[in-house]
């Protein structure tokens, strides 16, 4: 099941190649940054990512998992800086029965108001450059 998974996360950083001009993802590795420092995607692509990889990994695994809560961004640890971190953190999600108990920092609550407004901004931003790629895909009319 980890290759399965890994081998998912390494086709959607695939798709992601030529869209975002990225040759280290042309031919990704476990090792390769996916956000964050290093990484190799922006917020608007991360999500263009997500929405790829559950998409993937309920057509092809039958795991439903959204990777793009509140909880899993405001982790301490992040399990978007590589392929191998993501690979885990949805190993455990399923070997966990889909709880998943990771540590979130430790000012979590001090700045989830202030998260919150944020991500709602970053939604809307992402549903906006979702509906881009779907149109430049001719997958979507408006």
């Amino acid at each position: 099941m980890q290759t399965q998974i890994q081998n998912l996360i390494i086709d959607s950083l695939k798709n992601l190649a030529d869209e975002l001009e990225n040759e280290e993802l042309k031919n990704p590795t476990k090792e390769t940054k996916i956000y964050g420092i290093e990484g190799n995607l922006d917020s608007l692509a991360l999500v263009s990512f997500v929405a790829d990889l559950e998409q993937s990994l309920s057509a092809e695994c039958d795991i439903e998992i959204t990777l793009a809560d509140e909880k899993t961004m405001s982790m301490r640890n992040s399990p978007f800086r590589d392929v191998e971190t993501l690979t885990q953190y949805i190993c455990d999600y399923v070997a966990g029965g889909g709880a998943i108990t990771y540590e979130t920092s430790p000012t979590h609550h001090w700045h989830t108001q202030r998260y919150r407004q944020r991500l709602k901004l970053t939604l809307f931003a992402a549903r906006a450059y979702c509906m881009w790629l779907l149109q430049k895909r001719g997958q979507y009319s408006a």
